[in-house]
């Protein structure tokens, strides 16, 4: 996804479309006879307005490769492995911040974008004249991840704290899924240019029609369902999406304007993190393994850099919010790959929210009155 999950409102495209929209009875007590929000519904589960009314000042960044308009970050053409923004992006994010604003940021994000905000947290670099050598050198390839404790001390002085929605770990994945040309397919790489795709069939078209929503819609919750009626089928690795629990009108908006390019190659390495049980660096990091086609599991001096091994370096407090449903993103490996083995800090709070998964958990139903007053309670502590 790109910044703009965090942003829901109505655009000028689809203002007669998103003017249908209605609030919920029950809506939260912070919404209520709000001037911005009566005028516009959506801005009810936007998540960056939320905390601009607070008093706070959110700035969004995009990772390379994403975003639209004024907002589309540059990326490389060829490859990027989930180490690239957690290594690169970041740190050039907060210092940008704290260049600007002269404070300390908070800082987080949802799923990915939680994963490289941990990365940068736990000290974790890639050397920039062997990502110069790398891009050059045919194959081109991502050197290998390094760590430096001195600069995770560094990194957890520069911010305040850390928001964890959901972030992304090892995922569960189901045995099957590890066969050869599964492999052969997602270490190719390849962009997907979702970014640019739903932005010329759904925006610059000048479409408004929510055809492609219902039918999502659709497809997602027959997922949700088949896995609540037969909880050991395929369909609980595939139960990352509630779609019932998110407005119509916010859900085409999710899907019109926040799907953002991906990479083959950071889908890899999930599926190798979620089939090897370990969450290394991508497998074909390093000039000696352009080669490597299916990744074999963790052994002693493989020379990969193991990102659970280094989670003790994250001392920042921390806020993570979890979702009920365990697809692509399951609350034991969270706490069994990034919470339990972070260092303890006396204002880290770890909370499941109820009837949620992970897609929906920033802007479905829950959001306003659970998720965003959640951030808020926590921030005000500090």
């Amino acid at each position: 996804m790109n910044n703009d999950e965090f942003t829901p409102h109505t655009t000028e495209l689809m203002k007669e479309k998103y003017s249908e929209m209605t609030l919920p009875e029950d809506m939260a007590s912070w919404a209520v006879g709000d001037t911005f929000i009566e005028n516009d519904h959506m801005m009810y589960y936007n998540l960056a307005y939320f905390l601009w009314k607070q008093g706070y000042d959110p700035w969004l960044g995009n990772y390379r490769g994403t975003g639209r308009g004024e907002m589309k970050s540059e990326g490389p053409a060829y490859v990027s492995t989930l180490d690239v923004p957690g290594c690169l992006d970041v740190p050039a994010l907060v210092t940008k911040v704290t260049e600007v604003t002269g404070r300390k940021p908070f800082i987080g994000g949802h799923s990915t974008g939680a994963l490289v905000c941990y990365v940068y947290l736990q000290g974790a670099y890639i050397n920039g004249e062997e990502a110069i050598q790398g891009r050059k050198a045919s194959p081109p390839y991502i050197p290998h991840v390094k760590v430096s404790k001195e600069l995770a001390v560094e990194r957890n002085n520069s911010v305040k704290g850390y928001i964890g929605i959901d972030p992304a770990v090892a995922p569960p994945l189901p045995s099957f899924l590890d066969i050869y040309l599964i492999w052969e397919i997602l270490k190719m790489p390849i962009v997907l240019p979702l970014d640019t795709m739903m932005d010329a069939l759904l925006v610059k078209s000048g479409s408004d029609n929510m055809a492609m929503t219902d039918i999502m819609d659709y497809l997602f919750n027959g997922i949700d369902q088949l896995a609540i009626a037969y909880p050991d089928s395929v369909a609980k690795y595939l139960q990352f999406f509630r779609t019932s629990e998110v407005d119509p009108y916010v859900l085409d908006y999710f899907f019109r304007y926040a799907t953002a390019n991906a990479y083959l190659r950071m889908f890899s390495q999930y599926a190798d993190w979620g089939l090897n049980e370990a969450m290394r660096e991508g497998y074909t990091n390093g000039p000696e393994n352009t080669g490597v086609v299916m990744p074999k599991e963790r052994k002693d001096g493989d020379g990969y850099y193991y990102y659970e091994d280094h989670m003790s370096n994250m001392t920042a407090p921390m806020i993570c919010l979890t979702s009920e449903c365990n697809g692509l993103v399951a609350t034991e490996f969270i706490a069994r790959y990034l919470t339990d083995l972070k260092t303890p800090n006396a204002l880290d709070l770890v909370y499941q929210v109820p009837n949620t998964a992970h897609a929906d958990l920033p802007i479905g139903y829950q959001a306003p009155t659970i998720v965003f007053p959640m951030i808020n309670e926590w921030l005000s502590q500090f």
